[in-house]
Protein backbone atom coordinates (compact mmCIF):
# COMPACT_ATOMS: atom_id res chain seq x y z
CA UNK A 1 0.00 0.00 0.00
CA UNK A 2 2.84 2.40 0.84
CA UNK A 3 4.45 1.72 -2.53
CA UNK A 4 1.18 2.41 -4.29
CA UNK A 5 0.74 5.73 -2.49
CA UNK A 6 4.36 6.62 -3.20
CA UNK A 7 3.85 5.92 -6.92
CA UNK A 8 0.73 8.11 -6.97
CA UNK A 9 2.60 10.89 -5.16
CA UNK A 10 5.55 10.55 -7.54
CA UNK A 11 3.22 10.69 -10.56
CA UNK A 12 1.50 13.77 -9.18
CA UNK A 13 4.85 15.44 -8.50
CA UNK A 14 6.06 14.71 -12.04
CA UNK A 15 2.81 15.99 -13.56
CA UNK A 16 3.15 19.28 -11.70
CA UNK A 17 6.48 20.04 -13.39
CA UNK A 18 6.64 23.00 -15.74
CA UNK A 19 5.73 22.09 -19.32
CA UNK A 20 7.73 25.09 -20.51
CA UNK A 21 10.93 23.82 -18.95
CA UNK A 22 13.35 22.85 -21.70
CA UNK A 23 15.51 19.73 -21.64
CA UNK A 24 19.20 20.15 -21.03
CA UNK A 25 21.15 21.03 -24.16
CA UNK A 26 18.26 22.91 -25.79
CA UNK A 27 18.69 26.61 -26.45
CA UNK A 28 16.40 28.91 -24.50
CA UNK A 29 13.82 30.97 -26.36
CA UNK A 30 15.77 34.24 -26.31
CA UNK A 31 18.98 32.62 -27.49
CA UNK A 32 17.16 30.56 -30.12
CA UNK A 33 15.45 33.72 -31.40
CA UNK A 34 18.83 35.41 -31.85
CA UNK A 35 20.32 32.37 -33.60
CA UNK A 36 17.28 31.95 -35.88
CA UNK A 37 17.45 35.61 -36.88
CA UNK A 38 21.11 35.28 -37.80
CA UNK A 39 20.51 31.98 -39.64
CA UNK A 40 17.81 33.58 -41.78
CA UNK A 41 20.01 36.60 -42.51
CA UNK A 42 22.98 34.35 -43.36
CA UNK A 43 20.90 32.22 -45.72
CA UNK A 44 19.54 35.29 -47.44
CA UNK A 45 23.02 36.76 -47.79
CA UNK A 46 24.38 33.49 -49.19
CA UNK A 47 21.49 33.24 -51.67
CA UNK A 48 22.17 36.77 -52.90
CA UNK A 49 25.86 36.07 -53.40
CA UNK A 50 25.11 32.82 -55.18
CA UNK A 51 23.29 34.70 -57.90
CA UNK A 52 26.33 36.81 -58.75
CA UNK A 53 29.25 34.52 -57.84
CA UNK A 54 29.34 31.14 -59.54
CA UNK A 55 32.79 30.05 -58.30
CA UNK A 56 31.39 28.60 -55.06
CA UNK A 57 28.22 26.52 -55.13
CA UNK A 58 25.10 27.71 -53.37
CA UNK A 59 25.28 24.86 -50.81
CA UNK A 60 28.95 25.57 -50.00
CA UNK A 61 28.23 29.26 -49.46
CA UNK A 62 25.21 28.57 -47.22
CA UNK A 63 27.21 26.04 -45.19
CA UNK A 64 30.04 28.52 -44.74
CA UNK A 65 27.67 31.26 -43.60
CA UNK A 66 25.86 28.93 -41.19
CA UNK A 67 29.18 27.85 -39.71
CA UNK A 68 29.96 31.52 -39.06
CA UNK A 69 26.61 31.96 -37.28
CA UNK A 70 27.26 28.92 -35.08
CA UNK A 71 30.73 30.25 -34.22
CA UNK A 72 29.40 33.70 -33.33
CA UNK A 73 26.79 32.19 -31.00
CA UNK A 74 29.28 29.60 -29.66
CA UNK A 75 27.02 26.62 -30.35
CA UNK A 76 27.39 23.50 -32.44
CA UNK A 77 25.19 22.65 -35.37
CA UNK A 78 24.09 19.60 -33.38
CA UNK A 79 22.86 21.85 -30.53
CA UNK A 80 21.02 24.05 -32.99
CA UNK A 81 19.35 21.12 -34.75
CA UNK A 82 18.36 19.51 -31.43
CA UNK A 83 16.79 22.78 -30.33
CA UNK A 84 15.06 23.31 -33.67
CA UNK A 85 13.56 19.81 -33.57
CA UNK A 86 12.19 20.38 -30.07
CA UNK A 87 10.70 23.75 -30.98
CA UNK A 88 9.12 22.26 -34.12
CA UNK A 89 7.39 19.69 -31.90
CA UNK A 90 6.24 22.43 -29.51
CA UNK A 91 4.52 25.13 -31.61
CA UNK A 92 3.38 26.86 -28.42
CA UNK A 93 7.03 27.61 -27.62
CA UNK A 94 8.13 28.13 -31.22
CA UNK A 95 5.57 30.86 -31.94
CA UNK A 96 7.21 33.01 -29.26
CA UNK A 97 10.52 32.69 -31.11
CA UNK A 98 9.23 33.67 -34.53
Amino acid sequence: MKQFLFMIWLGFFAACGSKDQLPEGVLGQDRMRAVMKDVLLAESYAEGLSMTDTVITREERITAELNKVMAVHKISQKDFMRSLELYKKRPDLFKVII
